[in-house]
């Protein structure tokens, strides 16, 4: 096994080496980018919660508010709140 026969091994050698490499670094990779696409989405899902919870509060205030609107054709007290009873499936 001459020269030749060392260099053809470590040749072989480097190039198992590199492909071992090139598939861990392929793997972390994969790992970082889903992680980063799971933290997009978190926010995502945050911003909408947040965007949902101001729709209800505006409702529920906006619900209170009305009545005493000049344009309110009644008296306040005819107005029937809706509040959270309807919400969690109690409904009187």
């Amino acid at each position: 096994m001459g020269v030749i026969g060392v260099i053809v091994a470590l040749s072989l050698a480097f190039v198992l080496v590199a492909v071992l490499a090139i598939g861990w670094v392929r793997e972390v990779l994969k790992s970082k980018t889903a992680e980063m696409r799971h933290q997009q989405e978190i926010k995502e899902q945050r911003a909408d919660a947040v965007k949902r919870s101001r729709s209800v509060i505006e409702g529920q205030v906006f619900e209170q508010l009305v009545p005493h609107f000049p344009e309110w054709n009644h008296t306040p007290s005819e107005a029937r709140f809706l509040s959270r009873r309807y919400y969690k499936g109690m409904v009187r």
